[in-house]
């Protein structure tokens, strides 16, 4: 990910570092960062998703909108250069989405980024019309839009944690994640985009078993233990 070019980097020179979870420390203690700097609180994303969901169950009005019934709607997003910039691998994303949307009878919502959306014309890729392209939605739309799919499938990393942290089944539409803790318990699958077949096939499974699984990311107090730690650095 060209994100851990930075993290790296911000990791090095940082005094302190709150850790989302136990892997992620164990990463900085691999890389020669001293123990006493490593502190796992759960990622601050947990303490947002559970304190800003009530306030868009109250005032988002995206179902009532778009016309959808919770998990009978797919969800999904694409915004990477490496899954947009081929025609190949960003037709087999739309033809993808295009055979489970018919073989489920449910039509996917697709906020479509700008790199996208310019990419798909640029290759003159035909969208069917049970794909339902829309403009970038807000937090608000995309947490109810997230928490009421039937599944999400996205190249996003903020999507899949949050997903995971819904309960919602999460396809990612990536050889690699910087959240594999969200595929260890069982609410996300790799899927790539170079093996339409395989895509299919590795998210029938994932939609017909039963999972359930409890959020890797924290309890929802990260904040407050990163805050505590930080008072008692500088008492």
């Amino acid at each position: 990910m060209p994100e851990e070019i930075n993290r790296i980097v911000t990791d090095h020179i940082s005094t302190w570092l709150y850790c989302p979870t136990e892997a992620q420390q164990a990463i900085g203690r691999a890389e020669g960062i001293a123990e006493e700097k490593l502190l796992v609180t759960g990622n601050t994303v947990v303490d947002a998703v559970y304190q800003t969901l009530p306030i868009a169950e109250r005032s988002s009005d995206f179902l009532e909108r778009e016309a959808l019934e919770p998990k009978k709607y797919i969800l999904a997003t694409c915004h990477r250069p490496a899954t947009t910039d081929t025609k190949e691998l960003l037709s087999n994303v739309v033809e993808y989405l295009s055979v489970l949307a018919q073989e489920y009878a449910v039509p996917v919502v697709f906020p479509i980024h700008p790199r996208t959306k310019k990419m798909l014309e640029q290759f003159q890729i035909a969208v069917p019309e049970h794909l339902r392209l829309r403009e970038p939605i807000g937090y608000l739309d995309m947490l109810l839009a997230q928490k009421n799919a039937l599944f999400v499938a996205t190249d996003s990393g903020g999507l899949q944690e949050e997903s995971c942290i819904l309960q919602t089944k999460c396809v990612v539409l990536r050889e690699n994640t910087e959240r594999p803790e969200a595929v260890d318990v069982g609410g996300c699958v790799l899927v790539g985009v170079e093996d339409l077949a395989g895509m299919l096939a590795q998210t029938r499974v994932l939609l017909e078993k039963e999972v359930a699984w409890y959020c890797p990311f924290g309890d929802g107090n990260a904040s407050e233990y990163i805050l505590d730690s930080i008072c008692s650095k500088n008492a």
